[in-house]
């Protein structure tokens, strides 16, 4: 789908593409593993938007950016990086894209205020604590296990993909739909 085709949604239509974002990160998250490429592959597929650049140049982001845990949560960083794809900063553009620009960190403090109201912070330590009750350290392998045996990717980190899928999806239907409502 194009970005022409994604401004034709209808508004009631964005709810039903937020629910299923949030069911296919689940399911990306619990099959593949990778919050960050999870997250991408969902918001991609809902929105019917192929764009392999984006999904492997988000190899890296996981477990709070190649698995060290003290940075932000590669789910948040997969989704604030779709909002690029709808509103993009374009290199043609470098010096003068500023509506696009500040769009996209508006949505971006939405997506964060979301994390922190659900989760009591931005980074991937923070959610752990919070969903699992401590922090993993993703780079040692027995830390792994037990991150996978405390249910990461049955219940857990799973519902963190799920819901920043989600939540990408309402804020992007919630600005085309503003695009809409300005234009009519």
């Amino acid at each position: 789908m194009s970005k022409n085709e994604i401004i034709n949604i209808p508004e009631e239509q964005w709810l039903k593409l937020a629910e299923k974002a949030y069911d296919l990160g689940y399911q990306y998250e619990k099959k593949y593993h990778g919050c960050g490429q999870c997250t991408i592959a969902a918001i991609l597929d809902v929105l019917d938007m192929n764009n392999d650049a984006v999904f492997n140049a988000a190899t890296g982001l996981s477990g709070g950016l190649g698995l060290v845990g003290e940075a932000t949560c590669s789910a948040l960083t997969g989704a604030v990086m779709s909002f690029g794809l709808i509103y993009p900063r374009r290199r043609t553009k470098f010096d003068d894209d500023r509506e696009n620009k500040y769009r996209v960190f508006s949505m971006a403090q939405e997506m964060q205020k979301r994390y922190l109201t659900k989760y009591g912070s931005l980074y991937c330590h923070g959610v752990h604590k919070k969903i699992f009750g401590r922090p993993y350290d993703l780079r040692n392998p027995d830390e792994r296990e037990r991150f996978d045996k405390a249910g990461a990717h049955d219940n857990k980190c799973t519902k963190v993909v799920a819901s920043a899928s989600k939540w990408a999806v309402e804020i992007i239907g919630k600005e085309i739909c503003k695009d809409q409502d300005a234009s009519s």
